[in-house]
């Protein structure tokens, strides 16, 4: 990890650390108040609605919505995350018949240049924008690779997606590859063991975006908040579930009590 990485990190960690004490003190500061609200009846009314038949009908399906809803949003968040974390272990395995993604970083295969006129004679619209989630198979056999194919080849220890424009033979057989986007040709031709993958066209678009977000510190430390909101909010909603019943017990035994005053008054006037 480089100094500029360590300190990002740091930096992620202060800002979560500070994020989270805000959090829980803003949280346990309104669950207090809360409380204190249905303690002395400020919900009374509400609760009191809210024991109709209907309204209970309402509330349980809403209750089954929200608990459905921080489902799937949670289940999203650990997938994405799991997605990030998949790629960035496999972004140097190959296989033939098993794809591995990788996120594009830069621009040189985003758009066919103007100079480029073999890519709109033969057609050839497969171009990778940057953050397209790209998938990669192992490099055919040396006699598969065609003119035109899209591949991923080792140059000082940096993987380069770009295409084959030439291919001619030289005591051994060398590609000479180009961007889409660029107007001249890579300066060094590639040979056969450089190259460690092919490109077939298929992608999923500006997904890397986000992928790479949860690929950085500052997307663990998103993610470790929003799992702990997750966990929180319902921990927080059944406290105050319990405390509303406990009012509403109250409420119901007041309103018999009035109810058997009220009666014992009527036979009184009544004897």
């Amino acid at each position: 990890m480089t100094s500029y990485e360590t300190y990002i990190l740091i930096l992620c960690l202060i800002v979560f650390v500070l994020l989270t004490t805000l959090s829980v003190v803003c949280v346990t500061a309104i669950t207090r108040l809360t409380l204190r609200t249905i303690r002395l009846g400020g919900e009374d009314e509400q609760l009191v609605r809210e024991t109709e038949k209907v309204k209970k009908k309402r509330a349980k399906v809403l209750g089954i919505l929200e608990n459905v809803f921080s489902t799937l949003v949670c289940l999203v968040f650990v997938a994405a995350f799991g997605l990030a974390l998949y790629t960035r272990c496999t972004e140097e395995q190959f296989h033939e018949k098993i794809p591995t993604y990788r996120v594009v970083l830069t621009g040189s295969m985003a758009e066919a240049h103007k100079d480029n006129a073999y890519l709109r004679e033969n057609g050839l619209t497969d171009q990778l924008q940057v953050f397209d989630l790209a998938a990669f198979y192992r490099v055919p056999p040396q006699e598969e690779l065609q003119l035109y194919d899209v591949i991923v080849y080792e140059h000082e220890g940096d993987l380069i997606c770009h295409r084959i424009v030439e291919i001619f033979q030289n005591g051994t057989v060398k590609y000479i590859t180009q961007g889409d986007a660029l107007a001249k040709p890579d300066y060094q031709a590639v040979t056969y063991d450089q190259i460690r993958a092919i490109y077939r066209g298929e992608k999923i678009p500006f997904v890397g975006s986000f992928i790479m977000f949860l690929r950085s510190p500052a997307g663990w430390l998103c993610l470790l908040l929003v799992l702990v909101g997750m966990v929180a909010a319902p921990l927080m909603d059944r406290k105050l579930e319990k405390e509303r019943k406990l009012r509403l017990q109250q409420i119901r035994a007041v309103a018999q009590a009035e109810a058997v005053v009220a009666q014992a008054g009527e036979e009184v006037r009544h004897d």
